[in-house]
């Protein structure tokens, strides 16, 4: 994640999109949030499953976390409510 994280941050506008199907930890979120210019976003297969049920289409999922990121400072939201998603421990 990391990795990731930093080679969107190498780039000259960049933004990421990190998908992972079970979530995400706090350590995650809280070290990509804190102190840093929001660049990568975070989407789990809950955001995913909306697109195929008809809720919303994936590019409507991506610009409401965008506009979370730009307006709240939040890159973990439910695309629906706009809620900041909690993450989990993963043990």
């Amino acid at each position: 994640m990391y990795q990731f994280a930093g080679k969107v941050s190498a780039k000259l506008y960049g933004r990421g999109l990190f998908i992972s199907l079970n979530g995400f930890s706090p350590d995650v979120i809280r070290s990509l949030v804190i102190g840093k210019e929001i660049q990568t976003l975070f989407i789990d297969g809950e955001d995913l499953i909306l697109a195929p049920e008809g809720h919303l289409t994936l590019g409507d999922i991506i610009d409401r976390k965008v506009k979370a990121a730009q307006t709240k400072g939040l890159i973990y939201v439910h695309p629906i409510s706009g809620a900041e998603k909690k993450p989990q421990a993963h043990y």
